[in-house]
């Protein structure tokens, strides 16, 4: 496992058990309402939406879903085509129904334009994208009780002290 892959797995781990405590979710500077929670690798179909598990195409719908469903993934129809994958952001946060939080974890690069610009088209500028570097997550002991993640801001419509 790389760097990056390493880096991301700590952080995800430590922002989804957060999400899972309770209803209100606060790592660092991040903080957020539960819904549909934090994911590892979503992929972004250009049949999806912002508000990811309510507005994409090929959902079964809600009348239509079996009550066992727990992961929101299986809500898309299996044999729904979603037609081109345009990006899968390294870890995804849900606030209120839509994507609130982009991270994405870099090695000393930042990430190339071209695919910011895809991001930022999808969302309509309508997001939060921050880049934070792999060693800063690695070398920190305690990521449940810091105050801050050194993150470069890369998009920040919520007006927050990111």
């Amino acid at each position: 496992m790389n760097k990056i892959e390493k880096a991301k797995e700590k952080l995800f781990k430590i922002l989804r058990k957060e999400d899972m405590s309770g209803d209100s979710s606060e790592i660092a500077q991040f903080h957020w309402k539960r819904n549909y929670g934090v994911y590892k690798d979503l992929p972004f179909y250009e049949s999806d939406n912002s508000y990811y598990f309510e507005e994409s195409k090929g959902i079964i719908p809600y009348n239509e879903r079996d009550e066992q469903y727990v992961d929101y993934l299986e809500w898309f129809k299996p044999d729904f085509d979603r037609g081109k994958l345009l990006f899968v952001p390294h870890i995804t946060i849900f606030h209120k129904g839509a994507v609130k939080y982009v991270l994405i974890i870099v090695d000393g690069k930042d990430t190339p334009h071209s695919e910011l610009k895809v991001m930022d088209d999808f969302f309509s500028g309508y997001w939060n994208c921050y880049q934070i570097e792999a060693d800063d997550i690695l070398n920190c002991e305690n990521l449940e009780s810091i105050d801050k993640i050194k993150a470069k801001t890369i998009v920040d419509w919520w007006g927050e002290d990111i």
